[in-house]
């Protein structure tokens, strides 16, 4: 457990740490109902804070995943500063690539059915 709190307070992962407390606090905002009261994006802007916050969770995940790795690899400073790098780009990159993948599976799933009696209709 200390290792994955050093390698998140460490290089590659600190951005992403801290990017995630930040998102955290938002989502506790957003839970106890005090952030987006008076706006009127609310509908618009929910879809993309929630897949934002997948990416971000994603991306910290892989960092911390690749840091445990290189960490183990045991590199030399050039070369590990240089893979570290690679870990911080490559992580969002990866997570996008995901998060797209799996909306696009979300999206294209089949309409709920809106025949009456039909048991998942939603009532108004």
């Amino acid at each position: 457990m200390r290792e994955i709190a050093d390698i998140a307070g460490g290089f590659p992962t600190a951005v992403f740490t801290a990017v995630l407390v930040l998102l955290v606090g938002l989502w506790l905002l957003v839970l106890l109902g005090t952030a987006g009261r008076d706006s009127s994006y609310d509908a618009v802007s929910l879809p993309v804070v929630a897949a934002s916050s997948a990416v971000v969770v994603m991306s910290w995940f892989l960092c911390v995943s690749g840091s445990l790795v290189l960490r183990g690899v045991g590199l030399p400073a050039p070369w590990h500063t240089l893979t570290a790098s690679a870990v911080l780009i490559g992580s969002p990159a990866l997570a996008f690539k995901i998060a797209r993948r799996v909306t696009r599976v979300w999206r294209d799933r089949p309409a709920r059915s809106r025949e009456p009696g039909s048991p998942d209709r939603h009532r108004t």
